[in-house]
C-alpha cells in the first residue's frame, strides 16, 4: 500500500512475472503507476506490505531485486554537457563492466540498434527531447539486467524510434528478461 497524504494510490497490490513476461500498468495521470514502479525499483518504500521475488528457487528481498533492475523514469539521467558516447560509457561502467570498451562496444551496439550512431560524438545539451529518450534507453542495453522497469517509455518518440524501443523490449523479453512498463500510449500490442 502507499498514501500520499491523504490520497491511497493503491492496495494490495500483486505482480507475479515470469522470465519473458510483461506487465503494462495502464491508468489515469496520478494513479500510482510511477510510483509502484518506484517502489519496485527500490526507490520509494511501501507504506504497508514488501517487495519479495523469486529467483532460482531462492527468495529474495526488494533491495536484491532493485540491484537487478534498470529503472527508465521521467528524468533521462544524462549529463547535457557530455557527449551522448561518454554518458552511455559511463551506466556502462557504472552498471558494473570492468572491460575495455573495444569495438563493436555495447555503447555503439546499442547505437546502432536504436538508430543514433551519428549522435555519439554530440553533447546531449543539443539533442531533441525524442533523441535524449532513445539515448536514455540505450543505457539498458549498455548495462544487461534481468529486470526493466519502464516508466512511459515511448514518450516524446516518432513511430518509428517508438518500433525500435518495442523491438529491443521484445529481444529483452525472448531472452528470458522481465518488463514492467507504465504507459498510456500503445506500446507492445500485439505482444503475446
Amino acid at each position: 500500500m502507499k498514501q500520499m497524504g491523504a490520497l491511497r494510490l493503491f492496495e494490495r497490490a500483486s505482480l507475479d512475472l515470469s522470465n519473458g513476461e510483461l506487465a503494462i500498468l495502464r491508468g489515469m495521470n496520478g494513479s500510482g503507476k510511477t510510483t509502484l514502479l518506484r517502489i519496485l525499483a527500490g526507490l520509494l518504500e511501501p507504506d504497508e506490505g514488501s517487495i519479495c521475488g523469486v529467483i532460482e528457487g531462492e527468495v529474495i528481498s526488494g533491495a536484491e531485486i532493485a540491484d537487478i533492475c534498470h529503472y527508465l523514469g521521467h528524468n533521462n539521467a544524462l549529463k547535457p554537457e557530455q557527449t551522448v558516447r561518454q554518458n552511455l560509457y559511463f551506466w556502462h561502467m557504472f552498471g558494473g563492466s570492468r572491460s575495455v570498451i573495444h569495438a563493436p562496444s555495447p555503447v555503439l551496439t546499442a547505437s546502432r540498434q536504436l538508430d543514433f550512431e551519428r549522435l555519439l560524438d554530440l553533447p546531449v545539451s543539443v539533442l531533441s527531447a525524442g533523441q535524449k529518450r532513445r539515448v536514455a534507453f540505450a543505457r539498458l542495453l549498455v548495462t544487461p539486467r534481468p529486470i526493466w522497469l519502464l516508466d512511459e517509455p515511448t514518450a516524446a518518440l516518432d513511430t518509428q524510434t517508438s518500433a525500435l524501443v518495442e523491438q529491443a523490449v521484445e529481444q529483452h523479453l525472448e531472452a528470458g528478461g522481465i518488463c514492467v512498463a507504465a504507459t498510456h500510449l500503445p506500446f507492445l500490442e500485439a505482444y503475446p
